[in-house]
């Protein structure tokens, strides 16, 4: 009887073990195409990532990237609140829909708020760098939860674009 139980608890931890081990790599980040734009607010989180399964048009040349905000513990996203990311690309580079905001533009819950860039590197008489950026400026709502006032963010951001 001993030797039974003491099987089925090598056989429990080690379950526990590889239980624990897939809850973490789960947890861990997505690859290197997450880029971190902001994490020092105490109420959200700013990602950037590439988009490789967005279908935004059929032409080869137009890459995406998600913009995506994540609310910290403690707080959510107001998704009534008005939310709006503006762009302005430098000389060489084509924004698909450089004034993001409504709902059919992203999508928008007390999680997170996803925001998809469709963008097309053009060829200029200018010389082409080999990093590019857009500068862009997000508006949206964030909670405590709790309070019943929220808060309106306006954050500046510089989104950076890989050139082939």
């Amino acid at each position: 009887m001993r030797r039974h139980l003491l099987a089925f608890l090598s056989v429990f931890s080690l379950l526990a073990v590889i239980g624990v081990s897939a809850s973490c790599d789960s947890a861990s980040p997505p690859d290197s195409t997450l880029r971190i734009l902001e994490n020092e607010d105490p109420r959200f989180e700013i990602f950037l990532e590439e988009d490789q399964s967005a279908a935004v048009d059929s032409r080869p040349s137009l890459s995406t990237l998600a913009l995506r905000v994540l609310p910290k513990p403690g707080w959510h996203i107001e998704s009534r609140a008005p939310t709006r990311l503006d762009l302005s690309p430098p000389p060489g580079v084509e924004i698909h829909a450089p004034i993001r905001g409504g709902v059919d533009e992203m999508k928008s819950s007390a999680e997170a708020i996803e925001i998809e860039i469709a963008y097309r590197l053009v060829r200029t008489a200018l010389p082409t760098p080999a990093k590019a950026s857009v500068d862009g400026h997000l508006t949206f709502g964030v909670c405590r939860e709790g309070k019943l006032r929220c808060e309106i963010v306006h954050r500046d951001l510089q989104i950076p674009l890989d050139w082939p």
